[in-house]
């Protein structure tokens, strides 16, 4: 399509990103790929499809940051290279811009030795601390450490699954909100 060679490569990320809302993409995923392609884009000094360089977007990658000023894990770093795949593999099937993805030949950065994150409970002190100055959420975070359902789980709980009059009350979780596909019961 000779047409959008021309087109700025920020109207095809709009269109892009428009693509995938109408294939229900959640709101959070198309925001994260957004600016992940914008940044890139905008970081690369990239207008147009023919500005694409592997080159300029591995010297962009190394410059990534936390906001606290680290670089951006191994983890990190392939999701940026992920958004942008998607986004160039999506010019190459849907509107045939290009042959190939110019990214094609960028490796991941490799995990392997990666530093992972400890996850561990909050002890009961901290979890106080955390109530305190919780505000209107502290019944959610109250519900989440009495239950020990995940966000999403906790998110699909109907008023119909909670059991309160009983003499020892529980929330029914269904299989079909859990990790496991399995039904349980939270006292």
């Amino acid at each position: 399509d000779r047409e959008a060679l021309q087109k700025p490569l920020g109207d095809l990320v709009d269109a892009f990103l428009a693509d995938l809302d109408t294939k229900k993409r959640s709101a959070h995923y198309i925001q994260i790929v957004g600016n992940h392609v914008r940044r890139t884009i905008e970081g690369c000094g990239w207008k147009y499809i023919s500005d694409v360089d592997a080159g300029a977007f591995l010297k962009f990658r190394a410059t990534l940051r936390t906001r606290t000023g680290e670089a951006l894990s191994a983890r990190a770093q392939n999701g940026w290279l992920e958004g942008l795949t998607a986004f160039f593999n999506w010019l190459v099937r849907t509107h045939k811009v290009i042959k190939e993805n110019p990214l094609a030949d960028v490796g991941k950065v490799s995990t392997r030795g990666a530093k992972k994150i400890k996850r561990r409970a909050l002890s009961f002190e901290e979890f106080d601390k955390l109530l305190q100055v919780a505000g209107p959420k502290r019944a959610v975070y109250h519900f989440a450490a009495r239950t020990g359902l995940r966000r999403g789980e906790m998110k699909q709980v109907r008023v119909y699954d909670l059991h309160l009059e009983v003499t020892e009350p529980y929330v029914a979780v269904r299989g079909s909100t859990t990790k496991d596909g399995k039904d349980a019961r939270r006292d």
